[in-house]
């Protein structure tokens, strides 16, 4: 919903409740990171209880159950799919990075490979943007179909992820993003999700000046803290899937 459709209805825009913090940050190398694997959160940010959506075992139940429908998918395709992404480019099938979850603390997300082996050669992360020519031909089917996204089940089913929640980010540019906007600290204390409420309501993030309408979103969804706006946020994925409106 645009901020003009919700003043013509007399509801304030979630995106006026996001305050940065300044502009023109430069990007990050790997190095600039926490070296104890874990993006440092100010104490204050910390809940002294767990938030209800990381406490609710209902949420935790539906997670499982969906992230064992997922890695299933992925044992039937994958033979088919990892044949194709080898004979479409050069590089490992499955493609592993560094992301920051709760609490800031960080792990391993898996992806089945959409770009070439030397998208970052240099280290340094980057946005990913509509017609990226790091993609590779076969990647944009993957992205589009978000079967990219697939092997996430086993972050979900290690409790790393959750279906639902903020897509994770990777360490160098939460950095950044928390030297942009103040609230963002606020993202961290649930779950990152395999999809979510800025998914589906936001436009695709591809540089630091989106990140304002998306993080308006993500506290949004973090501060309803009701795992009822978990199934028309999962309906929405479903039908963008079916659409392949994916980058």
């Amino acid at each position: 919903m645009s901020s003009g459709s919700a003043a013509a209805r007399g509801v304030r825009s979630p995106h006026r409740r996001v305050r940065r913090l300044s502009s023109g940050a430069q990007p990050l190398s790997p190095a600039a990171y926490h070296p104890d694997r874990q993006v440092h959160i100010s104490p204050l940010m910390l809940p002294r209880a767990p938030h209800p959506l990381v406490a609710s075992r209902a949420k935790r139940c539906i997670d499982v159950l969906g992230a064992t429908m997922l890695l299933g998918l992925l044992l039937v395709l994958l033979p088919l799919v990892a044949l194709a992404i080898k004979i479409d480019s050069r590089g490992p099938v499955f493609h592993v990075q560094q992301r920051v979850g709760l609490h800031g603390r960080t792990f391993r997300m898996y992806k089945l490979r959409s770009m070439t082996c030397t998208a970052e050669a240099d280290g340094l992360a980057r946005w990913t943007f509509p017609g990226d020519p790091r993609v590779t031909r076969l990647g944009r089917l993957l992205r589009a179909s978000h079967l990219d996204e697939v092997p996430q089940g086993l972050n979900i089913l290690r409790g790393e992820m959750s279906l639902v929640g903020p897509r994770p980010e990777r360490p160098e540019l939460v950095v950044e993003l928390m030297q942009q906007f103040a609230q963002f600290e606020q993202r961290l204390v649930v779950r990152p999700g395999l999809t979510g409420q800025a998914q589906v309501r936001h436009c695709y993030t591809s540089a630091v000046e989106d990140w304002h309408g998306k993080l308006a979103h993500d506290l949004d969804y973090v501060r309803a803290g009701s795992l009822r706006g978990d199934l028309p946020i999962l309906t929405s994925t479903v039908m963008q899937v079916l659409r392949l409106k994916g980058l």
